[in-house]
């Protein structure tokens, strides 16, 4: 690591956890990764294939030499010229969109290294989910998690709202580069808070930091282009077997400080009256803050002061990650109601003026664009709105149906292969929004 010793150390005793995991490999764990491991998945072009360990693990010498080779070298933190040869691979980020800057770039690693990478991340979120150290508003990266439940959260708050005529804010922040661009010394330190050995966390970054990068295109493989730079680049890099993993830890530690703060909107159940909170909806490295107020009678320009805080906030953890929020881009709605003497309504616009501001890239503050409650906005592939009416979503989907009845219908196809694809596209893009919805 590039990075001033002597205030790392002092950051380093802070964060040396009272339990030492264990995240190398044992021979019975390495024979398990290599046999579960697909033979196609490919690896840098200057590194054995994976093929290679699918083999030696039918024998006994063989295997165990493999995995000692591998956890020695994070042991004793040296990093073989192997392991910083990478090279990226340009896929389609979209149908039809073939400019660069909206392609998705894959990294392609050594065999070895992300054979470590992917351990050393399944052991850390594992144990990590044991101790109820994961945060409950983020859905990415764990298991018995699903997208479509991160969407019905937000239904199920907004609709906690309406039930309790409590005012609230949501926040809709277009989020930018969070994955890819995760500050190495923050990893370091949070992989450390979770209990891996300081040396094994800065060798893992250490070997990003060092990596030659090649480009993978239609006539070849360059020779290398850039990495290893005087200011190492900081990122997880897309494909890497532990980014997923690290990035549900330090969005942990970022939902951690928005709870010490205060932020987040507290709710009390009806059965047990456990008083819950919930500071956002986060799926990777896409997460809503939303706020609220805990006494009915707390009008809702009052919670636009304590929504700004948060906002500012949670860039500002954002930012010290790595990641930054477009302003422009980034949405948010605030509700109130009010009583018509025979019914609650909600407020408008017009009776609740306010904005939020957020800090660009040049340090200027711009206002967010301010949605009413009764205006969906697409939420991780579902149109929601904040007053729970559904006319966008039924729209969508009935253009989607519509779609494939003329498709289908002007295609001369068996009655097999016409129900195959009802039940393998159509039916799977139908039934997804339906649990939020």
């Amino acid at each position: 690591m590039r990075a001033n010793s002597s205030r790392f150390q002092q950051y380093q005793r802070q964060f040396v956890p009272k339990i030492r995991l264990i995240v190398l490999a044992t021979v019975e764990e390495h024979r398990a990764g290599c046999s579960a491991q697909k033979a196609r998945t490919a690896s840098d072009q200057s590194t054995i294939g994976f093929e290679h360990y699918k083999t030696a693990i039918f024998d006994e010498e063989l295997c165990s030499m493999d995995c000692r080779l591998r956890t020695f070298l994070l042991e004793v933190g040296f990093v073989p010229p192997t392991w910083i040869s990478v090279t990226d691979v340009a896929i389609l980020k979209k149908l039809g969109m073939l400019e660069i800057d909206v392609m998705r770039f894959i990294q392609l690693m050594d065999t070895d290294f992300q054979s470590n990478n992917k351990l050393v991340g399944k052991k850390v979120l594992a144990n990590a989910e044991m101790c109820d150290e994961v945060a409950d508003e983020q859905h990415g990266s764990r298991k018995n998690r699903k997208t479509i439940l991160c969407c019905l959260n937000k239904t199920l708050v907004s609709g906690y709202l309406r039930l309790t005529r409590r005012a609230g804010c949501f926040g809709m922040n277009d989020d930018r580069g969070c994955f890819n661009r995760i500050v190495h010394t923050v990893a370091i330190l949070v992989f450390m808070s979770f209990g891996v050995l300081a040396m094994i966390a800065r060798t893992l970054c250490g070997t990003l930091q060092k990596a030659r990068h090649r480009v993978k295109t239609g006539f070849g493989i360059s020779e290398p282009v850039y990495g290893d730079e005087e200011t190492p680049i900081q990122s997880s890099g897309q494909g890497n077997g532990i980014a997923f993993t690290t990035w549900a830890l330090i969005s942990s530690k970022m939902f951690q400080v928005m709870n010490r703060a205060g932020h987040g909107l507290l709710a009390i159940t009806a059965i047990y009256l456990t008083t819950l909170s919930l500071v956002g909806f986060a799926l990777v490295d896409d997460a809503d803050p939303v706020d609220g107020s805990f006494d009915v009678d707390n009008p809702g320009e009052e919670t636009i002061e304590g929504f700004q805080s948060a906002m500012d906030q949670w860039c500002g953890v954002l930012c010290a990650t790595g990641g930054v929020i477009a302003p422009a881009k980034s949405k948010w709605c605030l509700i109130d109601f009010k009583w018509t003497r025979s019914d609650y309504i909600y407020r408008s616009l017009q009776e609740m003026p306010g904005e939020i501001t957020l800090l660009d890239r040049n340090g200027i503050r711009i206002p967010l664009e301010r949605l009413d409650v009764f205006v969906a906005a697409e939420s991780l592939g579902v149109q929601i709105a904040m007053d729970g009416n559904q006319d966008k979503q039924i729209d969508i989907m009935k253009k989607k149906a519509q779609e494939f009845a003329a498709q289908i219908s002007t295609k001369k196809v068996s009655r097999n292969d016409a129900l195959y694809t009802y039940n393998s596209s159509f039916m799977k893009t139908s039934e997804y929004p339906i649990a939020a919805t």
